[in-house]
Protein backbone atom coordinates (compact mmCIF):
# COMPACT_ATOMS: atom_id res chain seq x y z
CA UNK A 1 0.00 0.00 0.00
CA UNK A 2 1.33 3.46 -1.36
CA UNK A 3 0.82 6.69 0.46
CA UNK A 4 1.60 9.93 -1.30
CA UNK A 5 4.21 12.57 0.45
CA UNK A 6 3.52 16.23 0.11
CA UNK A 7 6.67 17.70 -0.25
CA UNK A 8 5.73 21.19 0.05
CA UNK A 9 3.73 22.03 3.16
CA UNK A 10 6.92 23.11 5.10
CA UNK A 11 8.34 25.61 2.98
CA UNK A 12 8.38 28.91 3.83
CA UNK A 13 7.53 32.58 2.03
CA UNK A 14 10.27 33.23 -0.25
CA UNK A 15 11.13 36.78 -1.60
CA UNK A 16 13.50 37.26 -3.74
CA UNK A 17 15.46 34.24 -2.85
CA UNK A 18 15.29 34.93 0.89
CA UNK A 19 13.52 33.03 3.33
CA UNK A 20 13.12 32.88 7.31
CA UNK A 21 14.70 34.82 9.63
CA UNK A 22 16.82 36.59 6.63
CA UNK A 23 13.36 38.33 5.78
CA UNK A 24 13.21 39.72 8.89
CA UNK A 25 16.84 40.55 9.04
CA UNK A 26 16.60 42.48 6.19
CA UNK A 27 13.36 44.41 6.71
CA UNK A 28 14.90 45.18 9.93
CA UNK A 29 18.25 46.43 9.06
CA UNK A 30 16.66 48.71 6.13
CA UNK A 31 14.34 50.02 8.57
CA UNK A 32 17.33 50.83 11.22
CA UNK A 33 19.50 52.75 8.31
CA UNK A 34 16.64 54.89 7.13
CA UNK A 35 16.10 55.91 11.34
CA UNK A 36 20.13 56.33 11.46
CA UNK A 37 19.65 58.49 8.05
CA UNK A 38 16.65 61.10 8.96
CA UNK A 39 18.64 61.10 12.62
CA UNK A 40 21.99 62.67 11.04
CA UNK A 41 20.07 64.63 8.69
CA UNK A 42 18.02 66.55 11.09
CA UNK A 43 20.56 66.71 13.51
CA UNK A 44 22.81 68.99 10.45
CA UNK A 45 24.56 66.95 8.71
CA UNK A 46 25.94 67.27 5.54
CA UNK A 47 23.39 65.86 3.25
CA UNK A 48 25.85 64.61 0.58
CA UNK A 49 27.82 62.44 3.16
CA UNK A 50 24.30 61.00 5.16
CA UNK A 51 22.80 59.97 1.23
CA UNK A 52 26.56 58.51 1.05
CA UNK A 53 26.33 56.71 4.50
CA UNK A 54 22.75 55.50 3.85
CA UNK A 55 23.81 53.96 0.42
CA UNK A 56 26.54 52.27 1.60
CA UNK A 57 25.12 50.85 4.81
CA UNK A 58 21.48 49.54 2.80
CA UNK A 59 24.06 48.17 0.06
CA UNK A 60 26.34 46.10 2.29
CA UNK A 61 23.06 45.15 4.45
CA UNK A 62 21.78 43.27 1.41
CA UNK A 63 24.61 41.63 0.24
CA UNK A 64 25.19 40.42 3.82
CA UNK A 65 21.81 38.86 4.21
CA UNK A 66 21.71 37.66 0.56
CA UNK A 67 25.40 35.97 1.04
CA UNK A 68 24.29 34.45 4.55
CA UNK A 69 21.30 33.03 3.52
CA UNK A 70 23.06 31.09 0.41
CA UNK A 71 25.49 30.22 2.50
CA UNK A 72 23.42 28.83 5.91
CA UNK A 73 19.98 28.43 4.42
CA UNK A 74 17.13 28.63 6.43
CA UNK A 75 17.87 27.74 9.99
CA UNK A 76 22.03 27.55 9.69
CA UNK A 77 22.69 30.90 11.96
CA UNK A 78 20.52 29.39 14.71
CA UNK A 79 22.48 26.02 14.69
CA UNK A 80 26.26 27.68 14.61
CA UNK A 81 24.68 29.62 17.64
CA UNK A 82 23.41 26.86 19.31
CA UNK A 83 26.91 24.95 18.49
CA UNK A 84 28.95 27.43 20.65
CA UNK A 85 26.43 27.37 23.64
CA UNK A 86 27.13 23.84 24.01
CA UNK A 87 29.70 22.08 26.06
CA UNK A 88 32.21 20.46 23.80
CA UNK A 89 32.98 17.56 26.31
CA UNK A 90 31.18 15.92 29.13
CA UNK A 91 33.66 13.89 31.30
CA UNK A 92 32.41 11.00 32.97
CA UNK A 93 32.82 9.48 36.49
CA UNK A 94 30.13 8.05 37.85
CA UNK A 95 27.77 5.43 36.71
CA UNK A 96 24.38 6.82 35.11
CA UNK A 97 22.01 5.41 37.96
CA UNK A 98 23.75 8.24 40.40
CA UNK A 99 22.65 11.17 38.50
CA UNK A 100 19.15 10.85 39.21
CA UNK A 101 16.71 9.83 41.84
CA UNK A 102 14.26 6.86 41.66
CA UNK A 103 11.38 8.85 43.80
CA UNK A 104 9.96 12.28 44.87
CA UNK A 105 11.48 11.49 48.26
CA UNK A 106 14.84 11.22 47.45
CA UNK A 107 17.44 14.36 46.83
CA UNK A 108 18.73 14.69 43.65
CA UNK A 109 22.52 14.36 43.89
CA UNK A 110 24.83 17.23 42.60
CA UNK A 111 27.40 16.24 39.95
CA UNK A 112 29.40 18.43 37.32
CA UNK A 113 27.27 16.85 34.17
CA UNK A 114 23.60 16.93 36.24
CA UNK A 115 22.98 20.17 34.68
CA UNK A 116 22.88 18.48 31.04
CA UNK A 117 21.56 15.63 32.17
CA UNK A 118 17.90 15.89 30.70
CA UNK A 119 16.11 13.07 33.04
CA UNK A 120 15.20 14.19 36.60
CA UNK A 121 13.82 11.01 38.14
CA UNK A 122 11.49 7.71 37.90
CA UNK A 123 8.53 7.08 39.68
CA UNK A 124 6.22 3.98 38.87
CA UNK A 125 7.51 3.42 35.95
CA UNK A 126 7.38 6.09 34.63
CA UNK A 127 10.63 8.74 33.49
CA UNK A 128 10.54 12.30 34.42
CA UNK A 129 12.58 15.51 32.56
CA UNK A 130 13.78 18.39 33.66
CA UNK A 131 11.23 20.11 31.77
CA UNK A 132 8.85 17.68 33.63
CA UNK A 133 7.94 15.52 30.46
CA UNK A 134 6.83 12.22 31.45
CA UNK A 135 7.71 9.16 29.47
CA UNK A 136 6.64 5.54 29.24
CA UNK A 137 8.88 3.27 27.91
CA UNK A 138 8.13 -0.55 26.03
CA UNK A 139 10.25 -3.13 25.20
CA UNK A 140 8.56 -4.32 21.38
CA UNK A 141 8.61 -7.26 20.23
CA UNK A 142 8.30 -7.39 16.38
CA UNK A 143 7.17 -10.34 13.81
CA UNK A 144 10.85 -12.65 12.20
CA UNK A 145 11.82 -11.51 9.16
CA UNK A 146 10.41 -12.60 6.29
CA UNK A 147 7.46 -14.25 7.68
CA UNK A 148 4.83 -11.83 6.63
CA UNK A 149 2.73 -11.28 3.47
CA UNK A 150 1.63 -7.34 2.38
CA UNK A 151 -1.72 -8.19 3.99
CA UNK A 152 0.10 -8.15 7.32
CA UNK A 153 1.98 -5.29 6.68
CA UNK A 154 -0.95 -3.34 5.71
CA UNK A 155 -2.61 -4.55 8.89
CA UNK A 156 0.58 -3.71 10.82
CA UNK A 157 0.69 -0.22 9.58
CA UNK A 158 -3.02 0.35 10.12
CA UNK A 159 -2.80 -0.35 13.64
CA UNK A 160 -0.07 1.79 14.34
CA UNK A 161 -2.02 4.49 13.04
CA UNK A 162 -5.18 3.51 14.92
CA UNK A 163 -2.89 3.40 18.46
CA UNK A 164 -1.45 6.67 17.59
CA UNK A 165 -4.54 8.23 17.24
CA UNK A 166 -5.71 7.91 20.60
CA UNK A 167 -2.73 10.01 21.75
CA UNK A 168 -3.42 13.62 23.07
CA UNK A 169 -1.72 16.21 21.74
CA UNK A 170 1.76 17.51 22.11
CA UNK A 171 2.61 13.62 22.63
CA UNK A 172 5.75 12.61 21.23
CA UNK A 173 6.23 8.92 19.48
CA UNK A 174 9.85 7.94 19.41
CA UNK A 175 10.81 3.88 18.28
CA UNK A 176 14.27 3.08 18.72
CA UNK A 177 15.26 0.39 16.94
CA UNK A 178 19.08 -0.57 18.43
CA UNK A 179 21.26 -3.46 15.57
CA UNK A 180 24.47 -4.38 17.27
CA UNK A 181 27.41 -6.68 15.87
CA UNK A 182 27.57 -9.05 18.44
CA UNK A 183 29.46 -12.70 18.27
CA UNK A 184 27.65 -16.17 18.88
CA UNK A 185 28.54 -18.06 22.26
CA UNK A 186 28.28 -21.34 21.74
CA UNK A 187 26.49 -23.72 24.36
CA UNK A 188 28.14 -26.64 25.90
CA UNK A 189 27.79 -26.93 29.26
CA UNK A 190 24.80 -28.56 29.78
CA UNK A 191 24.56 -32.75 30.78
CA UNK A 192 22.69 -33.91 27.95
CA UNK A 193 24.76 -32.66 25.08
CA UNK A 194 25.95 -35.63 23.06
CA UNK A 195 29.14 -35.55 20.77
CA UNK A 196 27.41 -34.05 17.93
CA UNK A 197 25.47 -31.57 19.70
CA UNK A 198 28.45 -29.97 21.42
CA UNK A 199 30.68 -30.26 17.67
CA UNK A 200 27.67 -28.27 16.30
CA UNK A 201 27.52 -25.56 18.84
CA UNK A 202 31.39 -25.18 18.81
CA UNK A 203 31.03 -25.13 14.70
CA UNK A 204 29.13 -21.70 15.25
CA UNK A 205 30.98 -20.11 18.22
CA UNK A 206 32.07 -16.63 17.83
CA UNK A 207 29.98 -16.32 14.52
CA UNK A 208 29.31 -12.37 14.10
CA UNK A 209 25.65 -11.66 13.57
CA UNK A 210 23.56 -8.67 13.78
CA UNK A 211 21.56 -8.66 17.07
CA UNK A 212 18.25 -6.26 17.44
CA UNK A 213 16.55 -4.26 20.64
CA UNK A 214 13.60 -2.41 19.82
CA UNK A 215 12.11 0.08 22.21
CA UNK A 216 9.26 2.65 22.44
CA UNK A 217 9.34 5.37 24.05
CA UNK A 218 5.26 7.97 24.15
CA UNK A 219 6.16 11.38 25.82
CA UNK A 220 4.04 14.02 26.61
CA UNK A 221 5.24 17.16 26.49
CA UNK A 222 3.86 20.87 26.09
CA UNK A 223 3.39 23.08 23.10
CA UNK A 224 6.41 25.55 23.86
CA UNK A 225 8.65 22.55 23.97
CA UNK A 226 7.29 20.69 20.53
CA UNK A 227 8.13 23.92 18.67
CA UNK A 228 11.24 24.86 20.26
CA UNK A 229 14.54 24.50 18.20
CA UNK A 230 17.82 23.70 18.48
CA UNK A 231 18.91 26.56 20.65
CA UNK A 232 16.81 25.81 23.58
CA UNK A 233 17.83 22.45 24.06
CA UNK A 234 18.75 21.67 27.58
CA UNK A 235 22.97 21.44 26.30
CA UNK A 236 22.75 25.13 25.55
CA UNK A 237 20.21 26.40 28.66
CA UNK A 238 19.30 25.56 32.23
CA UNK A 239 15.89 23.71 33.04
CA UNK A 240 12.71 25.88 33.28
CA UNK A 241 9.28 23.98 34.15
CA UNK A 242 6.59 25.28 31.82
CA UNK A 243 3.24 25.82 33.43
CA UNK A 244 0.79 23.25 31.55
CA UNK A 245 3.58 20.91 32.72
CA UNK A 246 2.12 20.75 36.01
CA UNK A 247 -1.36 19.72 35.25
CA UNK A 248 -1.94 16.28 36.65
CA UNK A 249 -5.54 16.22 35.06
CA UNK A 250 -3.47 16.09 31.76
CA UNK A 251 -0.94 13.63 33.11
CA UNK A 252 -3.92 11.45 34.29
CA UNK A 253 -5.63 11.25 30.14
CA UNK A 254 -2.12 11.17 29.10
CA UNK A 255 -1.49 7.73 31.63
CA UNK A 256 -4.88 6.50 30.07
CA UNK A 257 -4.50 7.34 26.80
CA UNK A 258 -0.98 4.76 26.80
CA UNK A 259 -2.74 2.16 28.23
CA UNK A 260 -4.98 2.35 24.97
CA UNK A 261 -2.41 2.64 22.97
CA UNK A 262 -0.72 -0.44 24.22
CA UNK A 263 -4.19 -2.35 24.35
CA UNK A 264 -4.43 -1.68 20.71
CA UNK A 265 -0.93 -2.65 19.80
CA UNK A 266 -1.40 -6.14 21.68
CA UNK A 267 -4.86 -7.06 20.35
CA UNK A 268 -2.95 -6.97 16.84
CA UNK A 269 -1.12 -9.97 17.77
CA UNK A 270 1.50 -8.94 15.31
CA UNK A 271 3.35 -6.22 17.88
CA UNK A 272 3.53 -7.01 21.59
CA UNK A 273 4.51 -4.52 24.28
CA UNK A 274 6.24 -4.81 27.53
CA UNK A 275 6.33 -1.64 29.64
CA UNK A 276 9.75 -1.65 31.21
CA UNK A 277 9.91 -0.99 34.71
CA UNK A 278 11.79 0.79 37.13
CA UNK A 279 15.25 -1.64 37.31
CA UNK A 280 15.02 -1.51 33.56
CA UNK A 281 15.34 2.09 33.22
CA UNK A 282 17.51 2.82 36.12
CA UNK A 283 19.43 0.07 36.41
CA UNK A 284 20.70 -1.58 40.23
CA UNK A 285 24.43 -1.71 41.39
CA UNK A 286 25.21 -5.36 39.25
CA UNK A 287 22.98 -4.74 36.16
CA UNK A 288 23.28 -1.39 33.57
CA UNK A 289 19.65 0.40 32.66
CA UNK A 290 18.53 1.78 29.19
CA UNK A 291 19.55 5.43 29.66
CA UNK A 292 23.15 3.60 30.96
CA UNK A 293 23.09 1.16 27.77
CA UNK A 294 22.42 4.56 25.37
CA UNK A 295 25.48 6.43 26.80
CA UNK A 296 28.00 3.21 26.24
CA UNK A 297 26.64 2.57 22.50
CA UNK A 298 25.59 -1.01 23.93
CA UNK A 299 23.00 -3.79 25.56
CA UNK A 300 25.88 -5.26 27.73
CA UNK A 301 24.04 -5.27 31.67
CA UNK A 302 28.37 -4.38 32.31
CA UNK A 303 28.65 -0.85 30.46
CA UNK A 304 31.86 0.72 30.63
CA UNK A 305 32.18 4.59 31.69
CA UNK A 306 32.92 6.71 28.33
CA UNK A 307 33.74 10.66 27.85
CA UNK A 308 31.75 12.71 25.28
CA UNK A 309 32.95 15.19 22.38
CA UNK A 310 30.31 17.03 21.25
CA UNK A 311 32.20 18.95 18.39
CA UNK A 312 30.09 19.21 15.81
CA UNK A 313 33.16 18.51 13.44
CA UNK A 314 33.57 15.23 14.98
CA UNK A 315 31.55 13.43 17.71
CA UNK A 316 33.09 10.75 20.37
CA UNK A 317 31.39 8.52 22.59
CA UNK A 318 34.50 6.83 24.33
CA UNK A 319 36.65 5.50 21.05
CA UNK A 320 33.57 5.42 19.23
CA UNK A 321 33.03 7.82 16.14
CA UNK A 322 29.56 8.66 15.72
CA UNK A 323 27.95 9.26 12.34
CA UNK A 324 24.52 10.84 12.06
CA UNK A 325 22.16 10.04 8.67
CA UNK A 326 19.33 12.29 8.98
CA UNK A 327 15.49 12.26 7.62
CA UNK A 328 14.36 15.75 8.08
CA UNK A 329 12.85 17.35 5.26
CA UNK A 330 10.15 15.94 2.84
CA UNK A 331 12.54 16.74 -0.21
CA UNK A 332 14.49 13.72 1.29
CA UNK A 333 11.43 11.24 0.83
CA UNK A 334 10.58 9.84 -2.73
CA UNK A 335 7.53 10.74 -4.09
CA UNK A 336 5.47 8.12 -2.19
CA UNK A 337 6.29 5.55 1.11
CA UNK A 338 5.00 1.70 1.22
CA UNK A 339 3.83 -0.45 4.17
CA UNK A 340 6.07 -3.33 2.48
CA UNK A 341 7.94 -3.65 -0.75
CA UNK A 342 8.97 -6.99 -2.66
CA UNK A 343 12.88 -8.61 -1.48
CA UNK A 344 14.00 -9.45 -5.00
CA UNK A 345 17.23 -11.61 -3.97
CA UNK A 346 14.62 -14.43 -1.89
CA UNK A 347 11.69 -13.98 -4.09
CA UNK A 348 10.54 -15.93 -7.43
CA UNK A 349 8.06 -16.21 -10.12
CA UNK A 350 5.71 -17.64 -7.61
CA UNK A 351 6.46 -16.21 -4.65
CA UNK A 352 7.18 -13.09 -2.47
CA UNK A 353 9.87 -12.36 0.34
CA UNK A 354 8.52 -9.04 1.93
CA UNK A 355 9.93 -6.42 3.69
CA UNK A 356 8.65 -3.37 5.76
CA UNK A 357 9.83 0.07 3.38
CA UNK A 358 12.52 1.09 5.94
CA UNK A 359 14.29 -2.64 6.05
CA UNK A 360 17.36 -1.20 4.27
CA UNK A 361 18.72 0.33 7.36
CA UNK A 362 17.52 -2.28 9.49
CA UNK A 363 18.84 -5.77 9.28
CA UNK A 364 19.89 -5.19 5.99
CA UNK A 365 22.38 -2.52 7.52
CA UNK A 366 25.02 -5.17 8.83
CA UNK A 367 26.85 -1.94 11.04
CA UNK A 368 26.13 -0.89 14.66
CA UNK A 369 23.62 1.60 14.31
CA UNK A 370 20.89 2.79 16.01
CA UNK A 371 17.32 3.41 13.75
CA UNK A 372 15.35 6.69 15.67
CA UNK A 373 11.82 7.24 14.25
CA UNK A 374 10.24 10.34 16.11
CA UNK A 375 6.32 11.10 15.20
CA UNK A 376 4.95 14.72 16.97
CA UNK A 377 1.11 15.11 17.87
CA UNK A 378 0.60 18.85 18.11
CA UNK A 379 -2.47 20.26 18.12
CA UNK A 380 -4.03 19.82 14.83
CA UNK A 381 -6.09 22.81 14.42
CA UNK A 382 -3.39 25.20 15.11
CA UNK A 383 -1.27 23.25 12.46
CA UNK A 384 -4.16 23.64 9.79
CA UNK A 385 -4.69 27.28 10.96
CA UNK A 386 -1.17 27.96 10.54
CA UNK A 387 -0.70 26.31 7.27
CA UNK A 388 -3.84 28.49 5.89
CA UNK A 389 -1.70 31.87 7.12
CA UNK A 390 1.32 30.65 5.13
CA UNK A 391 -0.67 30.05 1.95
CA UNK A 392 -2.14 33.41 2.08
CA UNK A 393 0.69 34.60 2.67
CA UNK A 394 2.43 33.06 -0.26
CA UNK A 395 -0.82 34.00 -2.51
CA UNK A 396 0.23 37.84 -1.56
CA UNK A 397 3.64 37.41 -2.44
CA UNK A 398 3.01 35.12 -5.39
CA UNK A 399 4.08 38.07 -8.10
CA UNK A 400 7.51 38.36 -6.45
CA UNK A 401 8.59 34.69 -6.89
CA UNK A 402 7.30 31.36 -8.42
CA UNK A 403 8.30 29.85 -5.53
CA UNK A 404 5.57 31.30 -3.55
CA UNK A 405 3.06 30.04 -6.59
CA UNK A 406 3.79 26.63 -6.71
CA UNK A 407 4.72 26.27 -2.49
CA UNK A 408 0.77 27.24 -2.11
CA UNK A 409 -0.30 25.11 -4.13
CA UNK A 410 1.42 22.45 -2.14
CA UNK A 411 0.28 23.66 0.68
CA UNK A 412 -3.34 23.68 -0.53
CA UNK A 413 -3.04 20.37 -1.45
CA UNK A 414 -2.19 19.30 2.00
CA UNK A 415 -5.30 20.91 3.67
CA UNK A 416 -7.70 19.49 1.16
CA UNK A 417 -6.62 15.76 2.02
CA UNK A 418 -6.66 16.71 6.02
CA UNK A 419 -10.05 17.72 5.38
CA UNK A 420 -11.56 15.48 2.76
CA UNK A 421 -10.05 12.22 4.11
CA UNK A 422 -10.18 13.59 7.91
CA UNK A 423 -6.23 12.89 8.35
CA UNK A 424 -4.37 13.94 11.35
CA UNK A 425 -1.33 16.17 10.55
CA UNK A 426 1.62 15.82 12.48
CA UNK A 427 5.57 15.77 12.27
CA UNK A 428 8.39 13.40 11.43
CA UNK A 429 11.75 12.75 11.77
CA UNK A 430 13.89 9.72 11.70
CA UNK A 431 17.86 9.47 11.92
CA UNK A 432 20.42 6.31 11.06
CA UNK A 433 23.55 7.08 14.26
CA UNK A 434 25.99 4.59 13.21
CA UNK A 435 29.71 4.85 14.90
CA UNK A 436 33.39 2.70 14.24
CA UNK A 437 36.31 3.44 15.82
CA UNK A 438 38.39 4.53 13.54
CA UNK A 439 38.02 6.94 10.65
CA UNK A 440 38.66 4.52 7.70
CA UNK A 441 36.07 2.23 8.89
CA UNK A 442 33.57 4.94 9.56
CA UNK A 443 33.83 5.84 5.95
CA UNK A 444 32.91 2.29 4.75
CA UNK A 445 30.10 2.81 7.82
CA UNK A 446 28.39 6.26 6.15
CA UNK A 447 28.91 4.83 2.57
CA UNK A 448 26.56 1.99 3.41
CA UNK A 449 24.56 4.27 5.60
CA UNK A 450 23.91 6.33 2.40
CA UNK A 451 23.79 3.64 0.24
CA UNK A 452 20.66 2.41 2.63
CA UNK A 453 18.83 5.51 2.51
CA UNK A 454 19.21 5.34 -0.93
CA UNK A 455 17.46 1.68 -1.87
CA UNK A 456 14.34 3.69 0.31
CA UNK A 457 14.22 6.00 -2.27
CA UNK A 458 15.46 8.50 0.17
CA UNK A 459 18.24 11.45 -0.06
CA UNK A 460 20.95 10.71 1.87
CA UNK A 461 21.66 13.72 4.33
CA UNK A 462 24.62 13.78 6.72
CA UNK A 463 24.55 15.87 9.77
CA UNK A 464 27.01 17.51 11.45
CA UNK A 465 26.25 20.62 13.12
CA UNK A 466 23.65 18.90 14.59
CA UNK A 467 24.84 15.55 15.78
CA UNK A 468 25.24 16.41 19.24
CA UNK A 469 21.49 17.50 19.53
CA UNK A 470 19.97 14.55 17.67
CA UNK A 471 21.84 12.17 20.38
CA UNK A 472 20.89 14.31 23.43
CA UNK A 473 17.10 14.29 22.08
CA UNK A 474 17.07 9.93 21.56
CA UNK A 475 18.28 9.69 25.14
CA UNK A 476 15.43 7.77 26.94
CA UNK A 477 13.10 10.61 28.58
CA UNK A 478 14.68 13.31 26.99
CA UNK A 479 12.48 13.16 23.44
CA UNK A 480 10.91 17.07 24.34
CA UNK A 481 14.17 18.32 23.67
CA UNK A 482 13.97 17.56 19.70
CA UNK A 483 14.79 20.98 17.73
CA UNK A 484 11.54 21.39 15.86
CA UNK A 485 13.31 22.49 12.65
CA UNK A 486 14.77 19.32 11.93
CA UNK A 487 11.07 17.75 11.52
CA UNK A 488 8.67 17.73 8.80
CA UNK A 489 4.90 18.01 8.20
CA UNK A 490 3.10 14.68 7.23
CA UNK A 491 0.26 12.38 8.15
CA UNK A 492 0.37 9.26 10.49
CA UNK A 493 -0.16 7.24 7.40
CA UNK A 494 3.35 8.10 5.93
CA UNK A 495 5.12 8.56 9.11
CA UNK A 496 3.98 4.74 10.82
CA UNK A 497 5.56 3.47 7.01
CA UNK A 498 8.64 4.88 8.37
CA UNK A 499 8.93 2.30 11.02
CA UNK A 500 10.93 -0.38 11.43
CA UNK A 501 8.35 -3.91 10.53
CA UNK A 502 10.71 -6.85 11.48
CA UNK A 503 13.41 -8.53 13.73
CA UNK A 504 15.73 -11.28 13.74
CA UNK A 505 15.07 -14.86 14.22
CA UNK A 506 14.85 -16.54 17.64
CA UNK A 507 15.41 -20.03 18.45
CA UNK A 508 12.23 -21.78 19.29
CA UNK A 509 11.99 -22.56 23.71
CA UNK A 510 10.59 -25.93 22.94
CA UNK A 511 13.22 -28.82 23.87
CA UNK A 512 12.64 -30.65 20.64
CA UNK A 513 12.83 -29.50 16.98
CA UNK A 514 15.05 -29.16 14.02
CA UNK A 515 18.64 -27.72 13.98
CA UNK A 516 18.95 -25.05 11.12
CA UNK A 517 20.79 -21.39 10.53
CA UNK A 518 19.90 -17.97 10.21
CA UNK A 519 19.75 -17.19 6.22
CA UNK A 520 21.61 -13.41 6.74
CA UNK A 521 23.83 -14.24 9.01
CA UNK A 522 24.14 -18.15 9.66
CA UNK A 523 23.73 -17.82 13.15
CA UNK A 524 22.28 -21.16 14.52
CA UNK A 525 18.41 -21.11 15.66
CA UNK A 526 16.24 -23.95 17.31
CA UNK A 527 13.31 -24.23 15.66
CA UNK A 528 9.83 -26.43 16.69
CA UNK A 529 7.97 -27.07 13.34
CA UNK A 530 4.76 -27.15 15.51
CA UNK A 531 4.83 -24.40 16.88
Amino acid sequence: MEHKVNKGADRGVEFSGLQAQYLYVLAGGLLSVFLVFVILYMAGVNRWFCILFGTVSASTLVLTVFRLGRKYGPHGLMKLAAAKCRPFHIINRKRIISLFKRSSHEKHPESGNTGKFPVLSVERGCILSKDADVTVGFKVRLPELFTLTSAEYAAMHGTWVKAIKVLPCYTVVHRQDWFLEEKYRAVTGRDDMGFLDRSFELHFNERPFLNHYAYLFITRTTRERSLQQSNFSILCRGAIIPREARDREAVVRFMESVDQFERIMGDSGLVGLERLTTDEIVGTGKKAGIIEKYFSLSQENTTTLKDISLSPAEMRIGDEILSVHTLSDADDLPAAVRTDGRFEKYSTDRSDCRLSFAAPVGLMLSHNHIYNQYVFMDDPADTLQHLEKTARNMQSLSRYSRANQINRQWIEEYLNEAHSFGLIPVRCHCNVMSWADSRERLRNVKNDTGSALAQMGCKPRYNTVDAPTLYWAAIPGGEGDFPAEESFHTFIEQAACLFIGETNYASSPSPFGIKMADRLSGRPLHLDISD
